[in-house]
Formats: structure tokens, C-alpha cells, sequence
């Protein structure tokens, strides 16, 4: 089971922790969400600004 907050985010990061029941079968790996990192993938993020973001996924008080 995997839960994030990733509301607003353009790039994130995690770590994911994977074991079986032999001790020994234990893994670790990091995924990395960074659109920014790719001319392509990061104009698809252009018109999102931080304000734009917040506006969508904050809840309004």
C-alpha cells in the first residue's frame, strides 16, 4: 500500500522498501517524478505555477 500528498507537486521523490517473508529477499529502490528534468515533459508543466497550483489543490479557507 503506497499513499502520498503529492497535491501541487510538479516533482517529487520516494523510496520504497520491499521485503518477502525470507529476511534476506529485502529491497530498496527510489522513483523519481522529475518532468523538469526533460525539455518535452517539462513544457507540459509551463503554465502551473506554484500560485496556480496552490489555487487548485489547497483547500479554501
Amino acid at each position: 500500500m503506497v499513499e502520498a500528498d503529492t497535491r501541487g507537486m510538479v516533482r517529487f521523490s520516494a523510496t520504497f522498501y520491499v521485503s518477502c517473508d525470507d529476511k534476506n529477499s529485502f529491497q530498496s529502490f527510489v522513483l523519481e517524478f522529475r518532468p523538469d528534468l526533460n525539455e518535452w515533459a517539462a513544457s507540459l508543466f509551463e503554465d502551473y505555477t506554484v500560485d496556480y497550483l496552490d489555487f487548485l489543490t489547497r483547500p479554501k479557507l
